[in-house]
């Protein structure tokens, strides 16, 4: 069991009790790097959730879920016996949202406890991951519909290696969390992906795109398939044909460091998959940009066993 939260817990509390202490200290340790390729143990499906998503697994149609680069923003992950959900939030009202779409889940008739396992989110120089943890926080002691019990909190200072004499600047220990769903319940652990891995399906199109609700909705049922909404451009993202050859330019010539500074909330925290991150956004605002006619339909997607990878499909296959 984990520690049970009250109307009274606060964040110290939390990042203070011996057992979540040593539960964080024993999911650091699990870290490896997801490589191009790689498959995840048990031969499971996996799908990457990014910023600002989340995603559903359920006992029938289990599925790996998995999301990095969480700095100062955190991943969240909510289960019961049956399902769990992981989600990458930034803000408080992402926390909000979410809480309550966990809880549309829940019987109406009863109230149901649920897991919580976080992940990301350091003490960084501005107080952004502070923020974004504590308005999780809140949004649990507020629930209305269930009672939560804290197993993992590896965030905050439990997910921070401290300025010395030589880290110039406060560093996050894990930024990822892989998650399963096995017979003795949740498998957390610490992952990365390395340049190159797969993260699709249209990874950079969801990355790019406006959702209609505060977290793009991946997988929310127990097939193993999932609709994206018709694709729009950010609105920081848009770019207009004339302003093309200067983004182009900027993409060229542009030094890591400038990116990580005018693109970053962490500059000297993110990973190496940053910078190529972004400049591959922009591109893809870039192509946007270029196109006559945007593709305004929405999109189908299931998950091919023999490829081991996520498939667009005609909706109308999807029985």
């Amino acid at each position: 069991m984990g520690l049970q939260v009250t109307p009274s817990t606060i964040l110290v509390e939390l990042c203070t009790n011996a057992m979540l202490v040593e539960r964080a200290e024993a999911f650091h340790a699990t870290q490896r790097l997801a490589l191009p390729d790689c498959d995840f143990k048990n031969g499971l499906p996996y799908l990457y959730v990014g910023q600002g998503e989340v995603g559903y697994s359920f006992e029938s149609q289990p599925l790996a879920l998995v999301s990095d680069d969480a700095t100062t923003c955190c991943i969240v992950v909510l289960s019961t016996a049956t399902y769990f959900c992981l989600a990458h939030i930034d803000s408080d009202q992402q926390a909000k949202y979410l809480v309550k779409s966990w809880e549309s889940f829940m019987p109406s008739d009863e109230r149901s406890s649920s897991a919580v396992y976080v992940v990301g989110g350091y003490d960084d120089e501005r107080k952004i991951g502070h923020g974004v943890v504590s308005g999780f926080l809140q949004a649990l002691k507020a629930a209305s519909r269930g009672t939560y019990s804290v197993e993992l909190w590896a965030c905050g200072p439990l997910n921070t290696i401290p300025m010395s004499s030589e880290v110039k600047y406060a560093q996050p220990r894990s930024r990822g969390a892989l998650c399963l769903l096995s017979p003795s319940g949740i498998s957390l652990s610490s992952v990365d992906f390395a340049p190159g891995t797969y993260r699709g399906p249209d990874f950079l199109r969801r990355m790019t795109s406006d959702s209609s609700t505060l977290l793009r909705p991946l997988t929310t049922r127990a097939e193993l398939e999932f609709s994206l909404e018709p694709y729009e451009i950010q609105s920081y993202l848009r770019i207009y044909p004339e302003e093309i050859p200067g983004y182009e330019r900027w993409i060229e010539k542009a030094s890591d460091s400038l990116i990580l500074s005018q693109m970053s909330t962490s500059p000297f925290t993110e990973g190496p998959k940053f910078v190529p991150d972004m400049k591959a956004r922009i591109q893809m605002a870039i192509d946007v940009a270029r196109q006559e006619i945007h593709e305004e339909t929405e999109r189908w997607f299931q998950y091919s066993r023999d490829a081991k990878e996520w498939r667009r499909v005609d909706s109308r296959s999807i029985q």
